[in-house]
Order: C-alpha cells, then sequence, then structure tokens
C-alpha cells in the first residue's frame, strides 16, 4: 500500500511539474513572444501554488522515506495529490496553442485585380511574435488555382493595425504591361508599413521595389 501510494503521488508531481512546462512554453508559443496575460496569470496563481505543493510534497516524500506511513501522512498526501491535479489542470487550461502548434492569422477581404483575373488577399500570421510572416494568396476566378506568395511587409514596423468599414483592403495592386506581374502598395493609412512590392504571380514570388 506504501508503495503505492507513493508511486502514484510521484507520478502526479511529474505530472505537474510537465504542466508547468507546458504552461510556460505555450503561454511564450514555445519562446516566440512575451507571455500573454491569461497565461501570467495562470502562472502567478496556479503556476506558484503547484511549486509550493511540490516542494512540500518531495520533504514529506523525502522524510517519510525510511518511516512508516501512518493515517496523517496518507489524509495529507491524499489532499496534496488533489490540489496538484487541481493545479496541473488548471495549468493546461491556460494554455493557448494559436501560434505554436498551428498558426493563427488575420487576412483582410477578398478583392479583384484591376483586370478581374484574380481575386486576392494579404494574410497576417502569428502577428506580434517572433515567428511572425505574411503571405499573399492569390486564386485564378477560371480556374479556381490558389497560390499564396510570401512577401516581407515586416508587421514589427507597424504602429498598430486597423481594419476599414465596407469595402478596405490592407493592399492595393495595380496592373502592369506585363500580365505575369502586379505592383502591390500598402496602405499606410490602416497601420501597414508603407511598402511596394512587384508580385510575379508565375514564379510565386515577390520582390520590395521601394
Amino acid at each position: 500500500m506504501k508503495l503505492l501510494f507513493k508511486s502514484i503521488w510521484i507520478l502526479v508531481l511529474i505530472f505537474n511539474f510537465s504542466s508547468i512546462l507546458w504552461l510556460i512554453i505555450g503561454g511564450t508559443a514555445n519562446f516566440n513572444r512575451s507571455m500573454d496575460l491569461v497565461s501570467f496569470i495562470t502562472l502567478s496563481v496556479y503556476g506558484t501554488s503547484s511549486i509550493v505543493l511540490c516542494i512540500i510534497s518531495l520533504r514529506i516524500l523525502i522524510k517519510k522515506r525510511k518511516v512508516i506511513f501512518d493515517m496523517s501522512v496518507y489524509v495529507i498526501g491524499i489532499v496534496l495529490i488533489f490540489s496538484l491535479l487541481f493545479c496541473s489542470y488548471q495549468n493546461f487550461l491556460g494554455v493557448d496553442t494559436r501560434g505554436w502548434l498551428y498558426p493563427y492569422s488575420y487576412s483582410d477581404p477578398l478583392k479583384k485585380t484591376p483586370d478581374g483575373r484574380y481575386e486576392y488577399q494579404l494574410i497576417l500570421i502569428n502577428t506580434g511574435q517572433y515567428n511572425s510572416y505574411e503571405q499573399l494568396h492569390f486564386k485564378n476566378v477560371k480556374t479556381k488555382e490558389e497560390k499564396y506568395i510570401p512577401i516581407d511587409i515586416n508587421m514589427s514596423e507597424s504602429d498598430g493595425r486597423t481594419e476599414g468599414s465596407n469595402d478596405w483592403s490592407w493592399t492595393v495592386i495595380k496592373s502592369t504591361s506585363n500580365l505575369n506581374y502586379y505592383e502591390l502598395s500598402t496602405k499606410k493609412e490602416l497601420g501597414m508599413p508603407s511598402k511596394k512590392f512587384l508580385i510575379n504571380i508565375s514564379e510565386g514570388t515577390s520582390k520590395r521595389i521601394n
């Protein structure tokens, strides 16, 4: 009984420690951003409580290693085990997996190129993190073929993007003399860094031109 009880207790301690690591990694999106408010509060309340409970549990387990477990130790142990499980649950609950286990994105509404051949929109992925990036989504109106073209807008230079009302977009596209190329400009008035790019549809590339 003593060995089984101690084994369960130790497994719960390991599980709880894992939940703290998960909270730290998840709250910072695998260290790609500062910890968000929800994760910080969870870490402050339940993470700190977990550490205290772990220390108490370890002291009891080490102290009682060569002493017979009496009923009071079992009662305290059960209380600590359930407390650790509750804190572990809260630690796991406070993790946002967006931005590291899978990306999160924002986009403007679909617009048509001036020649009507494509629908396009700008997609901002993992904005505000070290692993953020941007891409253009193009869809051929006739064939329905889709392309995702990387574009280096670098939203870290933005003072804060906004969204317009009704018919709006973060970018403006102009046609060029070559059907494979479009000229794209970002809208500074909506908080985008002021930049201009040459988009090569056939090759799926973008090149800054200002």
